[in-house]
């Protein structure tokens, strides 16, 4: 397992796997993970604001949701794709993320997953429950070099807002 340091202190550890997982050190899954890790850097102040509220970004790496606030219950995921937002009918999240946005619920929390594509940001609350057209089923990516598959929940993107049409969490709720 090797170690990394991102520039806000956040420690990622990177597991070299064979068979069914890519290789977490080659230069495809660094690109993404720093991706991820800027997109994740530019909405920390923007979602505090527009929840009004002040969230703790995960510095392990590990963490099943990005941004939690615990004091106001709101976790917040957040996924970015390098296409449109129109590209495919669905998008897809692991199952893991699904379930546990379902945990968190009990406990009173509301969940919410945001997702930056090339061309907007969009956004919806974590469902309870299956809605029509969502379904979970194996599926993953294969530009990292070896095909990475698990359960993921599909959600079609009907599902999700346009995030330039809230200015804040009270206009969309």
């Amino acid at each position: 397992m090797s170690n990394m340091f991102f520039s806000d202190g956040r420690r990622g550890n990177f597991k070299i796997t064979s068979g069914n997982r890519s290789n977490w050190n080659n230069d495809r899954c660094k690109a993404d993970r720093k991706l991820g890790d800027t997109t994740e850097r530019y909405f920390l102040p923007i979602l505090n604001s527009w929840f009004n509220t002040k969230f703790d970004i995960d510095k392990s790496g590990w963490r099943v949701f990005d941004l939690i606030d615990s004091r106001n219950k709101i976790a917040v995921e957040i996924k970015t794709r390098r296409c449109k937002s129109d590209k495919f009918h669905h998008t897809m999240i692991g199952e893991s993320k699904w379930k546990e946005s379902r945990k968190l619920g009990l406990k009173g929390y509301k969940t919410y997953l945001f997702i930056k594509f090339t061309d907007c940001i969009k956004f919806m609350q974590f469902p309870v429950m299956l809605g029509d057209g969502m379904f979970i089923k194996e599926g993953g990516c294969y530009h990292r070099g070896k095909p990475e598959l698990k359960n993921h929940l599909y959600i079609p993107m009907e599902y999700f807002e346009d995030f330039r049409d809230y200015p804040n969490i009270i206009d969309f709720l």
